[in-house]
């Protein structure tokens, strides 16, 4: 691990840098398997959630394989001590629901009743509410619109009134191939492609605010190892790097329009991702 300052060969971006090496491979078959299991059958209570009530939820899976060994085509090519190759599969799959709570306008307030509030409610147009209640006449349509699309509390009170389960998913692939020749004593050549992908969308107790997102990652490097002498050698790397994010909501990319609610110059398609 890098930290501070770094090199040039070390990257741009601020904080640490994480240096990964991967084995080189051998004339040997290798390989390896592996998973890890958590799961709510094996979990006690959480003691917030006594019976009748379910237990959280938890399904964790992360497996994968690694195998290496030479090259060998049969009355073709013979690589040993000379070609190699290594793959390297891990995935992970995880589904996690947790009881949750948050706060949304109660009942009484979506009509314009204010009777819980002890405070005066002050009117814009001068003085107040009589009784804290907003008449139905002056409750804003796009408003009263807007709370169609607005979870209604499961529990009275202002604060605290939504209870619920947010579940979240986590998944992961990630896959390594690796390839070394030793094009003779002074000269080896090594090759890398990493992919990887992550998707984690996350359904909210506020069932209209979802949010899905999207990572892919894919790194490449080629390098060329020369030994001039005992004390003099060049290393040769060229690289590539590139990260795609995707972050969305519930209705991106859908025909759902904010002007059906009655907002006026609220574009619904942004021009440049259009979403």
């Amino acid at each position: 691990m890098h930290a501070a300052t770094h090199s040039a060969e070390d990257g741009h971006n601020a904080g640490s840098q994480v240096e990964i090496h991967t084995k080189p491979c051998t004339n040997n078959l290798h390989g390896a398997l592996f998973e890890f299991v958590r799961n709510d059958v094996f979990d006690a209570r959480n003691y917030y959630r006594p019976q009748p009530l379910s237990k959280d939820i938890l399904q964790r899976n992360q497996f994968g394989f690694v195998l290496s060994g030479p090259v060998l085509i049969p009355k073709v090519y013979n690589g040993r001590d000379r070609t190699f190759w290594m793959v390297n599969y891990e995935a992970q799959r995880e589904k996690q629901e947790v009881a949750q709570r948050a706060s949304v306008i109660p009942v009484p307030f979506r009509s314009g009743n204010f009777t819980a509030i002890t405070t005066p409610l002050r009117d814009p147009l001068g003085g107040t509410f009589p009784g804290n209640i907003i008449p139905q006449s002056r409750l804003d349509f796009i408003s009263q619109n807007y709370l169609a699309y607005h979870p209604p509390p499961t529990d009275p009170g202002p604060g605290a009134n939504l209870a619920g389960v947010e579940t979240q998913i986590n998944d992961t692939n990630q896959l390594f191939v690796r390839g070394d020749h030793n094009i003779d004593d002074n000269d080896r050549l090594f090759g890398r492609v990493a992919l990887f992908s992550y998707e984690f969308p996350t359904i909210s107790l506020d069932y209209y605010t979802p949010l899905a997102s999207h990572l892919t990652a894919s790194n490449a490097v080629i390098s060329e190892t020369h030994m001039f002498s005992p004390t003099v050698l060049n290393d040769f790397k060229i690289g590539f790097n590139r990260n795609y994010i995707l972050r969305k909501g519930l209705r991106t990319n859908t025909d759902v329009d904010p002007e059906s609610i009655g907002l006026k110059g609220v574009r619904s398609v942004d021009p440049e991702t259009l979403q």
